[in-house]
C-alpha cells in the first residue's frame, strides 16, 4: 500500500497538481480507505488515458515522419528528373540548331546549283543559236544539253529487220 501511495504522490507531482502528504496507515480511518482507493483507480484512469494519448501522438508522429521521408523522396525524384529534363532539352535544342543550319546550308548549295544550271543551259542555248540551231525544235531531250539523239534500243532494230 505505501509503495501505491509513493506511485501516486510520483503521478501527481508529474501532473502538477498539488499533493497531500498520504495519510498514516495507523490513523487511517474505514473513510479513508475508500477514499483512497478511489483516488487510486481514477489515478489509475488517467494514467491509462495518457498512455493512450501517448501511444496515439506517438502514431500521428511516424506516420507524419513518413509522410515527411516520402515527401523528401518525391521531391529528390522529381528533381533529379527535372535535371535530366532539362539536359535532354539542351540537348534537343542543339539539335534542332544544328539541322536547322544543315538546311540553310544545303538551301544555299541547291540555289546556287539551280542558278548554276540555269547559266549553263541559258548559256549552251546561246552557243545553239549562235551556230543557227534552234534548240527549242530538237527532238532529242539529251540533245538540250549536246548529247547526240538516241539509237533505237537493239530489240526495236531487230524487230524493224524483220518487218
Amino acid at each position: 500500500m505505501e509503495q501505491l501511495e509513493s506511485e501516486k504522490s510520483i503521478l501527481i507531482s508529474k501532473m502538477g497538481q498539488d499533493s497531500t502528504p498520504p495519510a498514516s496507515p495507523h490513523s487511517s480511518s474505514r473513510m479513508d480507505d475508500t477514499s483512497l482507493r478511489a483516488n487510486n483507480t481514477e489515478l489509475m484512469c488517467r494514467v491509462k488515458e495518457l498512455q493512450a494519448e501517448v501511444m496515439r501522438l506517438n502514431r500521428q508522429l511516424k506516420l507524419s515522419d513518413s509522410r515527411q521521408r516520402c515527401s523528401e523522396s518525391e521531391t529528390s525524384t522529381m528533381s533529379t528528373e527535372e535535371c535530366r529534363l532539362r539536359e535532354e532539352n539542351l540537348k534537343l535544342n542543339r539539335q534542332l540548331y544544328w539541322e536547322r543550319e544543315q538546311r540553310l546550308k544545303l538551301s544555299r548549295a541547291l540555289s546556287e546549283s539551280n542558278s548554276s544550271l540555269e547559266m549553263d543551259e541559258e548559256r549552251h542555248m546561246n552557243e545553239q543559236l549562235s551556230q543557227g540551231i534552234n534548240p527549242l525544235t530538237l527532238s532529242s531531250p539529251g540533245a538540250a544539253y549536246g548529247l547526240p539523239p538516241r539509237s533505237p534500243s537493239p530489240a526495236l532494230r531487230h524487230h524493224h529487220e524483220f518487218s
